[in-house]
């Protein structure tokens, strides 16, 4: 009797565990006829390895006994791997599903019993809602924080903002109205250029030392007044990096009137003061008034020392350009390391306005508040020149707010007056309606010569 050799064709790639498990084949064939589908045992030989290769398999061979009855039926998942019941998880981003491992009886595999989510448009959300693989993969969107109404007017513009892990970022390069200076352009974004832009002019000289109106705490620090890194811009200077004391003197780079009087110079030191006239370096604070400190700025008169240094530099254009003086991430003397203090004093241009500005504060968390530090103003050494904000007491010094300080109108001596000058084009007019000094004429009890007595000299 002459014994048939069949070779049938595993056609498919189904995963199957183990050796000697039998699978039902969707397409067999015996030489060139069709034949309908077997479950055919295979003892020896692993089946998923066949499978996924397309191996055929000799009925007759060694490795398949024919001897073993083909109609099993289907075998179960009994042994399969994963066991039913395994978590699973399919598709990617915000189309992953969970779910677990089920059997599927006619193939004698387990497979996972859920199947991925569908896609939509990606948010920012910190999400990869569109299932390509990557998060937040957004353009950035225009974006103004500034009255609706000025939008588009003058100076002011839309800016544009990133998604950032998960949420919008700040409105870059967005211009929103700020305060009317001297430069040929629309500021405060209400149509009209210049628009009630006047400054006091003439000899100022004759004043008693000027007075300033402080407004109400920046806190938070308006869009129109940002913290300048003065360390970051272009030809800025450093002084005193790393040192623990000590001050430095830098020329101002436009004229400017500090305490009603002419400041060509002014010198910083490392515990936070600024001074027109003599700044005190000590690291011992006080109360203001303080001695031997006139025509000074306490930004924050505390025992500090430097990293970065204090960092000077000019920033805008004339006539509307401002001087910032920052203690770039500046610590407490002798604490540890883990104190951080950045702020600033900013001179402007033309308005004569002095601000102190506070960007880092960070560490201990009474003392960044100002809990040892003195915050203020100082014209001569009386009370009256005097704005004390704060001594030694804690308050909402956060980054992000500021103080701003606007000169009175200049308190002239005798007979003199400030002159007054318009913008005009961006330019400044003529000074007009001074009065200096005259020579004295007696008996009509006025001090024409302004010195501040009266008929003085008269016989």
């Amino acid at each position: 009797m002459r014994t048939t050799r069949r070779r049938w064709w595993l056609g498919g790639a189904l995963a199957l565990a183990g050796c000697g498990s039998s699978v039902t084949i969707g397409e067999a064939r015996r030489d060139d006829a069709a034949v309908a589908p077997v479950d055919v045992p295979v003892p020896g030989v692993d089946v998923s390895v066949a499978l996924d290769l397309g191996v055929g398999v000799d009925a007759g061979s060694p490795a398949v006994d024919a001897s073993v009855p083909r109609d099993l039926g289907s075998v179960g998942c009994e042994g399969a791997s994963p066991p039913v019941g395994t978590p699973c998880s399919v598709g990617v981003g915000g189309c992953q599903r969970a779910g677990a491992y089920a059997c599927r009886a006619d193939l004698g595999i387990t497979v996972c019993g859920v199947g991925p989510g569908a896609p939509s448009p990606e948010t920012c959300n910190g999400l990869d809602d569109d299932c390509n693989g990557m998060v937040d993969e957004i353009a950035p969107r225009g974006c103004y924080t500034g009255p609706a109404s000025a939008a588009g007017v003058g100076v002011c513009r839309a800016g544009t903002q990133a998604c950032l892990m998960g949420a919008w970022g700040p409105c870059a390069s967005e211009v929103v109205p700020s305060v009317e200076t001297c430069n040929g352009l629309d500021d405060d974004c209400d149509g009209m250029v210049d628009d009630g832009v006047t400054q006091q002019c003439g000899d100022l000289s004759w004043s008693t030392p000027g007075r300033y109106t402080r407004a109400p705490s920046m806190n938070p620090m308006p869009a129109a007044r940002m913290y300048i890194d003065a360390c970051a811009v272009e030809g800025h200077r450093t002084y005193l990096a790393g040192a623990d004391d000590g001050m430095a003197t830098e020329a101002l780079p436009f004229a400017f009137q500090a305490f009603g009087r002419p400041a060509t110079a002014v010198t910083f030191t490392a515990n936070g003061v600024v001074g027109f006239a003599a700044a005190t370096w000590s690291f011992n604070n006080t109360t203001l008034p303080a001695a031997r400190a006139t025509s000074s700025v306490f930004a924050f008169w505390d025992d500090l020392a430097m990293r970065d240094g204090i960092c000077t530099a000019t920033v805008g254009r004339a006539p509307s350009r401002v001087f910032v003086i920052e203690w770039h991430d500046a610590r407490f003397f002798p604490a540890t390391n883990e104190s951080h203090l950045s702020f600033e004093v900013v001179l402007e241009e033309g308005s004569h306005v002095i601000e102190v500005l506070y960007g880092r504060l960070e560490g201990d968390p009474e003392r960044t508040l100002g809990s040892g530090a003195t915050v203020g103003i100082q014209g001569d050494e009386s009370a009256a020149s005097t704005d004390l904000v704060s001594f030694n007491m804690a308050r909402p010094m956060l980054s992000g707010s500021g103080l701003r300080w606007t000169p009175a109108p200049v308190d002239m001596r005798g007979t003199c007056r400030a002159g007054r000058q318009v913008c005009a084009a961006g330019a400044w007019g003529a000074c007009t309606g001074e009065v200096g000094p005259a020579m004295e004429r007696c008996g009509n009890g006025l001090d024409e010569d302004c010195d501040g007595t009266a008929d003085d000299g008269c016989p």
